[in-house]
């Protein structure tokens, strides 16, 4: 269960679209709401600052971030609900506070002040997900608030690792809801199978067969085995059929370092049209 819930805010409009769901989130688990604004550090974003201005103003800055937190909470009365107002930088200070406090969740917008084109690659949202010690759920500013979904759909790899976000998925699932894990091998791209029909056709059938012999308790799921570009796959299916979820593991097949630089999970959370959740996956 879902017993505290982490909102980074940065005053945007945008990231401010996620309150709707936090709160539906927090009342359907009783969770706890914790609400965090950085407050980066004035003498490196204004170098030219006269020094001696510096204390005041990053005061100054401080006392707003406060009050703005303060006005934000005060919808989640009668919930509980707690704010925390950092100096330093976000994608350092959101991931420590949800290690600090042991939260289950990060909820967040897919983008901030960056826009649209810059949410993931070089911003605060890429360093959140790259530090944080638990799920973070990346939410459309355009998608319907929501405590739970009724369609996600998970993109495996064929990895013990791309299976750890299922456990996390019972929380999130509504009532009847279902999961669907898609696999796309892309097995005919490869010059060897180009022109094999048959031996395509065995390969996805075992790829099948593996999955279906996958099972997590309270998840009821359905397999889907897809033969073209991963990425493609996942976004056409994922619209096609009407999901309002994907959820991915951090990494797969090619480790950690891999998993924003080019891999099929950033471009999938980039591109995707519903939320996205991230799931880290800790090496035993």
């Amino acid at each position: 269960m879902l017993k505290k819930i982490l909102v980074p805010l940065d005053g945007s409009d945008v990231s401010e679209s996620v309150l709707a769901s936090a709160l539906l989130m927090a009342r359907c688990h009783q969770a706890e709401v914790l609400l965090i604004r950085v407050v980066p550090h004035l003498a490196e974003m204004a170098p030219g600052l006269a020094p001696e201005r510096v204390p005041e103003l990053q005061q100054k800055a401080i006392v707003r971030a406060r009050n703005y937190l303060e006005n934000r909470s005060a919808q989640f009365a009668p919930g509980v609900v707690y704010t925390h107002t950092k100096l330093g930088l976000a994608r350092e200070e959101v991931p420590a506070l949800a290690r600090l406090c042991a939260c289950d969740l990060i909820l967040m917008a897919s983008h901030g002040r960056d826009g649209a084109q810059h949410w993931l690659l070089g911003s605060v949202a890429e360093g959140i997900l790259r530090r944080s010690p638990c799920p973070v759920l990346l939410v459309r500013p355009q998608a319907s608030p929501s405590a739970n979904f009724r369609h996600i759909l998970v993109p495996v790899d064929g990895s013990p690792a791309s299976l750890a976000v299922l456990p996390v998925l019972a929380d999130l699932l509504a009532p009847e809801g279902k999961v669907t894990l898609l696999q796309s091998s892309g097995v005919s791209l490869y010059p060897n199978f180009a022109h094999k029909a048959l031996a395509v056709q065995s390969y996805l059938e075992e790829a099948e067969a593996r999955l279906r012999e996958i099972h997590c308790p309270g998840l009821p799921m359905d397999v889907v085995v897809t033969d073209g570009e991963p990425v493609e796959d996942i976004l056409s299916w994922s619209q096609a059929n009407d999901c309002d979820l994907i959820a991915m593991t951090s990494h797969g097949r090619g480790g950690f370092q891999r998993f924003l630089l080019g891999s099929v999970s950033e471009k999938v959370a980039r591109h995707a049209l519903c939320n996205v959740l991230m799931a880290p996956h800790v090496e035993h």
